[in-house]
């Protein structure tokens, strides 16, 4: 009879592994709810230090109202400090109650920076929605 404990370790090894790699990508997502509008944020590519922009996927939904206004006009990247730079392209949708895309930024200015902030002004039913990550990247 042969012993289950190398099983065992087997499978915990591959759940532990699992879950590592999920709670990475689950630890980027920040959500941020005002003025009856629900908003999820994930970077795409903060930690690639090589990349041109630093990108979000950007969910926003609400049943309160239409979400009419162009993202990438309301969109500021900042470092808490006094480095802000604004959107330079929005790939998602306009109007309606629920939309997506992709929102990037320049990279070069904010690569350094211990702290990202990223803010969808008046987003919220006239209120601020904003998403924090901390570094380095």
């Amino acid at each position: 009879m042969t012993s289950p404990i190398p099983s065992i370790l087997v499978l915990a090894c591959a759940m532990f592994v699992g879950a590592a790699t999920t709670g990475f990508s689950q630890g980027l997502e920040r959500t941020a709810q005002a003025g009856g509008v629900t908003a999820s944020v994930t970077p795409i590519n903060l930690t690639d230090t090589t990349a041109d922009m630093i990108s979000f996927k950007v969910e926003l939904n609400t049943h309160s109202f239409p979400l009419a206004f162009d993202i990438a006009k309301i969109a500021l990247l900042s470092d808490g400090k006094d480095l802000i730079e604004p959107a330079s392209a929005w790939s998602g949708g306009k109007g309606g109650h629920h939309i997506s895309g992709t929102l990037s930024f320049p990279a070069a200015s904010l690569r350094d920076s211990e702290t990202i902030i990223l803010s969808l002004t008046g987003a919220g039913g006239g209120e601020d929605l904003s998403f924090v990550w901390k570094g380095p990247f």
